[in-house]
Parts: C-alpha cells; sequence; structure tokens
C-alpha cells in the first residue's frame, strides 16, 4: 500500500493552501466569473489597459494574492494540475508577475 503524501487531502487534491483560505480565495474570485484566470492575471500584470476591472471589483484583487509562504508553495509544487483547487490554480497564473502587489494596487 502506497504512503499517502502529506500534502494531500483524502480526495486526492494537492494541499499547498490552508482550507480557509484557499475558500476565501475562490469565492472572490467569483466576482470575476466573466475573466478567465489567463485573461485575469493579465489585466493584473498590465495594469487593466482597458479598465475592465472597476468599483468593488477593483478593491478585491489585492484580496486574491498569495502572500510570501503561499507563492514559495506554488512555485515548488510540481504535481499534477488536476489536482489542484481553483485558488491554487489561480495562484499559478499570478506567482510569476513581478511587482504584482504594486500593479494590484494600482
Amino acid at each position: 500500500m502506497k504512503k499517502r503524501r502529506q500534502d494531500e487531502d483524502t480526495s486526492g487534491k494537492a494541499k499547498l493552501l490552508d482550507l480557509t483560505r484557499s475558500n476565501n480565495i475562490a469565492i472572490s474570485l467569483k466576482a470575476f466569473k466573466d475573466f478567465s484566470f489567463k485573461e485575469l492575471a493579465d489585466i493584473i500584470e498590465f495594469v487593466d489597459p482597458l479598465r475592465q476591472v472597476q468599483g468593488e471589483r477593483a478593491q478585491l484583487v489585492k484580496d486574491l494574492l498569495p502572500t510570501i509562504a503561499e507563492s514559495s508553495a506554488i512555485k515548488e509544487y510540481s504535481g499534477d494540475h488536476s489536482r489542484l483547487v481553483p485558488a491554487e490554480l489561480w495562484f499559478q497564473y499570478i506567482v510569476n508577475i513581478k511587482r504584482i502587489d504594486a500593479k494590484a494596487s494600482a
């Protein structure tokens, strides 16, 4: 019998983020359901040149950023992407954006 990895829960999903944090990110991402993760990552990276994110949604963007520890966990993960929950998948799209904090605040 194979020993289950510590970063895996009983459903076989990767467990890179705290469950509560992961759920909060997933809930916040629902405010951006009209964008794919790639589109939203591009909006953040290029500081929303078309002003597609406005009002309250613009304030939510800062809540969608990974902490340093979360960024490290995402960068170190080399497993199957199908095992990631939505928050972890989202972080994979944005983890390599340079100066993301400043861009999200702009």
